[in-house]
């Protein structure tokens, strides 16, 4: 494959990445995971450049709603830019939750560029059952 070629299609998968990473309104949308531990559902984003003060994070028993902001982080002093494909400006993502959490006792730390959100899920209920006693037959 010829130099042309492959800047071509490199040029067109970059382009459907970068499409694929933000909503209808234009806005990005940061990468999720989100697994299931014996107690709760974790769910990590992929915040990088993020702070935490321009974060927001709400939590009902079937969903997880974050917003928050990424400024762009280009000098005043730059002469050409050659490649953007950091993601900036304001999101909005909704997750649809697997499994009804308790949103009371949710916990949220950022580190690493990273953020992880712990969703206790509920105590299944279990009738407590006891059993008495019966004098001799």
């Amino acid at each position: 494959m010829n130099r042309d070629t492959r800047r071509s299609r490199e040029g067109a998968f970059h382009a459907y990445r970068l499409m694929d990473r933000h909503d209808e309104a234009g806005r990005w949308r940061p990468n999720v995971d989100i697994y299931e531990t014996e107690q709760a559902l974790v769910v990590v984003m992929d915040l990088a450049g993020v702070s935490p003060d321009n974060l927001s994070v709400d939590v009902t028993p079937r969903s997880m709603t974050v917003t928050g902001k990424r400024t762009r982080l280009v000098r005043n002093t730059v002469r050409r830019i050659h490649r953007l494909e950091i993601p900036h400006g304001a999101f909005e993502t909704v997750i649809d939750l697997p499994a009804p959490v308790d949103p009371a006792q949710a916990q949220a730390s950022a580190h690493d560029g990273l953020l992880e959100v712990i969703l206790p899920l509920p105590v299944p209920f279990r009738p407590e059952v006891t059993a008495q006693a019966k004098g001799p037959r």
